[in-house]
This record gives structure tokens, C-alpha cells and sequence, in this order.
């Protein structure tokens, strides 16, 4: 796997075109997030933090989709976005999670807005509307992406 990330990585850097402002330490960072394990159980001292998603179906395509917000965190870093470029996305992203809501328990809504704020603190982006607030909280959220409300 580990392989596989250089191999991306190398291509990524000769393919790509640099400027004085362009980290590469950061899209390495997006890219080992995307080959990250992700909805498993953790703990901290011994206690559950977050049991992960029973459901391996459920949890590959969670991951999938968490891959491919990944996706658009380094396209809009490559094309070097504002800070309120990636509040829309967010927004637009999170509505990709509403059809799984009623699979989705309060702690499983908490870890997949863990990882949006991991990735924008891999691209170093400071947010902090309701979005995240909102999605972990709203347990009558409709399903329909088009109706999803994130606002505050």
C-alpha cells in the first residue's frame, strides 16, 4: 500500500506544475490520509473513543466516499482555493453522507466530521461555521442531498 502511495506521489510531483507557494508536504499528507484506514474502532487508555462501523459494507463505502473528499481537497489545494471555496465544499461534500443518515449513529456523523477537519487541517485552512455542528446533530436531516440543510 505503502508502495503504491510513492508510486502516486512521484507521478503526482513530475506531473504537476510547482510554484514558490506549492507544498508538497501536503498533498503527501492527502495522499497517505487517502490510504488510511478509516471507520474502525479506537480507544484511548483502554476505552472506546469510537467503536467503528460494524457493517464492512457500509464502512468500504464510507471510506470510498471519505476518498474521494479527499480527491477534491487536493484539487482545490492544487488550485490553491479560500478558505470560503472549502466551506462550500464541505457543505456540498457532507450531502454525499445523507442517504447513509439512517444507518449513521451520532458518533459515526462525529468521525466523519473528525475527518473533514483532519483534512483541512492538512491544507491548512482555519473553519468554523455550524456545518460540522449541524450534521452531527440533526437527526431529522432529509436524505435528499438537494435538501440537506448545513447552515447554522
Amino acid at each position: 500500500m505503502i508502495c503504491a502511495l510513492y508510486i502516486i506521489l512521484s507521478i503526482e510531483i513530475f506531473t504537476s506544475k510547482f510554484d514558490s507557494t506549492y507544498n508538497d508536504n501536503t498533498i503527501i499528507k492527502l495522499y497517505e490520509f487517502k490510504t488510511k484506514i478509516k471507520f474502525t474502532g479506537d480507544s484511548v487508555f483502554g476505552l472506546y473513543y469510537y467503536k467503528g462501523l460494524k457493517n464492512k459494507k457500509l464502512r468500504n463505502t464510507l471510506d470510498s466516499l471519505m476518498n474521494e473528499v479527499t480527491d477534491y481537497y487536493i484539487q482545490y489545494y492544487k488550485e490553491k482555493r479560500k478558505a470560503k471555496d472549502y466551506a462550500e465544499l464541505n457543505k456540498r461534500l457532507l450531502g454525499l453522507f445523507t442517504s447513509y443518515g439512517r444507518h449513521l449513529k451520532k458518533k459515526d456523523r462525529e468521525r466523519i466530521c473528525d475527518y473533514f477537519i483532519e483534512l483541512l487541517d492538512i491544507v491548512d485552512i482555519v473553519y468554523g461555521d455550524y456545518t460540522f455542528y449541524n450534521f452531527i446533530n440533526k437527526t431529522n436531516y432529509s436524505l435528499s442531498e438537494s435538501k440537506f440543510d448545513c447552515g447554522p
